[in-house]
């Protein structure tokens, strides 16, 4: 065996260069300092360095999608090295194994030619999500002391009549000053989560940072429209899945992969959005155009990714389905 060819995807300054020192220091008992590569050397060069290195991992920077940068990868997770001819004419090679082993540090995801190959092949790991993990886990850690007196505190100071108390007059109070069309449960959320941060405050004899109407109906307005964007992105999600299953689509304008613990959606909104018009009750279907929807499925966590050669979205929408929804 060998170990694994990892590709941490991650945008600037999300810890990927760290986490990869880490990772060879815990792995080889010291980082070994070795050149570094980036996906502008010759791919001679990477390989002739390859087979100098058993066992060692070499990193490559700037990984790029396009068809020679995905043919390299697995090449190198294949172990095949480059080839020459002998110099006495014969028509033998001599072939250079890949010993070494590579971690590929990118800020693009893998897509185009040959894609499906690469990625069957890579460990890849998102580091934006693993920062934010880690960052969390670094506050537990740095208010531990300070977490583990917050429930005998809130035990003594603030009794459940006193929650249920507070929560009611804040309701009331925001349901009162609340002049736009915002859905009640949403309303009923926020004031549930001021009420309890301000009776908090008051346990603790703060009054100055104690949150007002004022201070959190921009984010409740907000929230509300994102809440009426997500019900408009599911129904839409919903009736094309629908009229997949049912075969009312052609393959060309939407389909259903099936991979082991979930489905994707594949779908041309802008071909896709005249059938749904016409199947969809909902007169917000009726007025609203392409780009209103795009936004709406964005919000449902819909993808449209863009083409690294043309610059511009793809036509083709993906949408991942879990084995719970189905």
């Amino acid at each position: 065996g060998h170990f694994p060819l990892l590709f941490p995807l991650g945008r600037r300054g999300s810890g990927k260069n760290t986490t990869i020192a880490d990772t060879i220091t815990g792995f080889f008992g010291g980082k070994t300092e070795l050149k570094e590569f980036t996906f502008n050397s010759t791919i001679k060069s990477i390989q002739r360095r390859a087979a100098q290195c058993k066992g060692i991992p070499l990193t490559i920077n700037e990984y790029q999608s396009k068809e020679t940068n995905n043919l390299l990868l697995c090449s190198l997770h294949d172990r095949e090295g480059y080839q020459r001819a002998k110099t006495d004419n014969s028509l033998e090679v001599i072939s250079g194994e890949i010993n070494a082993t590579f971690m590929v540090l990118s800020t693009h995801n893998i897509s185009g030619y040959k894609a499906e190959d690469v990625l069957s092949r890579v460990i890849e790991k998102n580091m934006n999500e693993a920062k934010v993990n880690f960052e969390a886990y670094n506050t537990l850690i740095e208010n531990q002391e300070n977490f583990s007196s917050f429930i005998p505190h809130c035990m003594v100071k603030i009794t459940p009549e006193m929650v249920l108390a507070e929560i009611e007059k804040t309701l009331r109070e925001n349901r009162r000053l609340c002049r736009q069309k915002v859905e009640q449960r949403i309303i009923e959320n926020y004031s549930i989560i001021q009420a309890c941060y301000n009776l908090f405050l008051d346990s603790l004899g703060i009054k100055e940072f104690k949150v007002s109407w004022q201070d959190i109906e921009n984010v409740i307005v907000k929230a509300n429209e994102a809440t009426e964007a997500a019900d408009i992105g599911y129904t839409f999600l919903n009736l094309v899945e629908a009229m997949v299953r049912k075969g009312e689509l052609p393959m060309n304008m939407a389909k259903i992969e099936n991979l082991e613990d979930k489905e994707i959606l594949y779908f041309s909104l802008r071909n896709c959005l005249p059938f749904v018009k016409r199947l969809g009750e909902s007169a917000k279907y009726q007025t609203a155009d392409e780009k209103t929807i795009g936004n709406a499925l964005k919000v449902c966590g819909a993808e449209n990714k863009f083409s690294r050669d043309l610059g511009k979205p793809l036509n083709v929408w993906s949408y991942a389905i879990t084995k719970q929804d189905i």
